[in-house]
């Protein structure tokens, strides 16, 4: 909190999200399903481990799992419970997070939810991003898993969950066609930019959201 006061206070300060998994993201739950094209991906190029190697992999990274989804209405993942149904919905053999990594997920996810809508916005600037599909959930029925999909996302980051409540409706988001993983070598952004960090705002994306 200090730290982020301190930056609020120098003289030009912007911060610039492109589609920042503000409050998670579900396509984690998809890699770890074993059925995104970055699991897919990955799992053809190494020789050395197969798809339920690499997820184990995973599994033991806390900068991964701080990815997955943290409201307090979506699966708890710092419940072993959680993890032993999730895993087996997805037929694939790998193991869970260890104790000690669930309990640091946990006290991250509540300091989440304790703070996350309780910063001061004034100088973030949100861009999101749009392609066809983007995972906003699952379900698990008769132990077996189905992962939902919405229009209204970047592929990686539904706009529900990636743009802070806050700015929601204000000047302060702008919407661009770009899928996730492009935005940031678009042609279009390096003016954006320039445009955000020197007049505080750009003409050159909309603030509506885009048809889905």
């Amino acid at each position: 909190d200090d730290t982020w006061q301190t930056l609020n206070k120098a003289s030009g300060f912007k911060l610039l999200m492109l589609g920042t998994p503000w409050l998670g993201s579900y396509r984690i739950a998809n890699v770890l399903a074993g059925r995104d094209s970055i699991i897919k991906q990955l799992s053809s190029l190494d020789l050395m481990h197969s798809r339920e190697e690499l997820i184990n992999l995973f599994t033991r990274f806390p900068g991964i799992l701080n990815l997955l989804p943290v409201r307090e209405d979506d699966y708890d993942f710092s419940k072993e419970e959680v993890w032993k149904a999730f895993q087996q919905s997805t037929g694939l053999q790998w193991q869970i997070p260890t104790s000690e990594i669930l309990a640091d997920f946990g006290r991250f996810r509540q300091n989440t939810i304790a703070h996350a809508g309780q910063i001061d916005f004034t100088n973030i600037r949100y861009i999101a991003r749009k392609d066809d599909l983007t995972p906003c959930g699952y379900d698990i029925v008769d132990e077996q898993l189905t992962i939902h999909m919405t229009g209204k996302g970047d592929q990686s980051v539904t706009w529900e969950m990636g743009i802070p409540a806050a700015m929601k409706g204000t000047s302060a988001l702008y919407y661009i066609q770009v899928s996730h993983g492009a935005l940031a070598c678009h042609d279009t952004m390096m003016p954006v930019i320039k445009d955000i960090l020197l007049k505080d705002s750009t003409t050159l994306l909309p603030h509506t959201e885009p048809v889905v």
